[in-house]
């Protein structure tokens, strides 16, 4: 699997369009149903020509993607293999004229648009602007966004591969109950998609309690929107490993957000990059706030299970949500460089 992890690094490095085919089709090989979810909701492929465009996506798309080799964690589960690999995207902010430009466009659209309150615009705006209006000056600034690897692999050969990037489960950018119709098809495409996955699956396995157990735990949510489209992707003897996606519901009251915001004291930071994460999270809780409490989450999962006499256990899992808006210090997980 170390073999695999380098050839990602490689593909990143070189920024090869060329070289994507021929990379995918040596990492999934023959994998019939071969799995990639990327960050961005509606990026749950199945199919190479897919995770083809995906990974041309990225290199046209993002900055410079490091894949930390060293970070590599790998864990064996019978016949499966699990690796964990820390990245990081180097992202370009620019305050241009036709940065400014853009986000007026942006402005004016959410603004005339027929969906939501005025309220929720004005907190959306809000939100946006804080980001742009970081400071009084024009200049490039470039950030360093935290990014997460996960892979399964059977005998060398992947089949799935997740990437993630690291979100505050209170301030999701993709909640399905979002004013914005778009956000809302991305995931009727993704339930769509999995559904598809699993005419081609002929592997049928109930499991579904245990998901909801771990989901309901894990997240602190009320409530889980699970379907039974579980896509077990592979079995062998009593392991196997699967592939879902769904929401989860939970309330968080305002007041309870602003309890977090005030007991939270921004340690180790600069001064002026403290006040400027106090103004971030003060926007991005109100935007939530305008949508109202009751949240629904839309989260993919990936894991390897095991049959046994009492059922089934589930001895690995990861869960990702989507992460749409790009924005640079969105959370505190980021790093400024300049």
């Amino acid at each position: 699997m170390e073999t695999q992890f380098k050839k990602i690094k490689a593909l990143y490095k070189s920024r090869d369009l060329k070289a994507i085919e021929v990379f995918v089709e040596e990492l999934y090989q023959n994998q019939e149903l071969p799995v990639l979810i990327g960050t961005s909701n509606g990026e749950l492929c199945y199919q190479k020509e897919d995770i083809i465009k995906i990974f041309k996506s990225d290199l046209e798309g993002w900055g410079d993607v490091d894949v930390d080799l060293d970070s590599l964690e790998l864990i064996e589960y019978g016949p499966y293999q699990v690796g964990r690999c820390f990245s990081t995207i180097k992202q370009t902010f620019n305050l241009d004229d036709q940065t400014y430009d853009r986000f007026v466009h942006i402005v004016e659209s959410i603004k005339k648009s027929d969906e939501g309150t005025n309220y929720q615009k004005i907190t959306l705006i809000q939100r946006l602007l804080v980001h742009l209006m970081h400071d009084r000056k024009k200049e490039n600034r470039e950030y360093l966004w935290d990014m997460y690897l996960d892979m399964i692999a059977k005998q060398g050969v992947c089949l799935a591969l997740q990437f993630s990037l690291p979100i505050d489960p209170l301030c999701p950018d993709v909640r399905i109950d979002d004013f914005e119709t778009y956000n809302k098809s991305l995931f009727e495409r993704e339930l769509e998609i999995i559904q598809k996955m699993k005419t081609k699956s002929s592997i049928t396995i109930d499991f579904k309690d245990q998901l909801n157990g771990i989901i309901l735990k894990e997240q602190k949510a009320d409530s889980v929107a699970l379907n039974d489209d579980i896509v077990v992707i592979d079995q062998s003897d009593e392991y196997f490993c699967f592939v879902a996606v769904g929401s989860y519901q939970k309330k968080v009251k305002f007041e309870e957000r602003l309890s977090l915001l005030l007991k939270h004291e921004y340690q180790g930071m600069e001064s002026k990059r403290a006040l400027f994460a106090l103004r971030r999270d003060i926007a991005s809780h109100l935007a939530h706030d305008a949508i109202g409490e009751t949240m629904d989450v839309h989260f993919r999962m990936t894991g390897i299970g095991i049959i046994n006499n009492q059922g089934v256990d589930i001895l690995y899992h990861q869960i990702t949500l989507p992460f749409n808006l790009i924005l640079e210090e969105k959370t505190d997980r980021d790093k400024a460089l300049f």
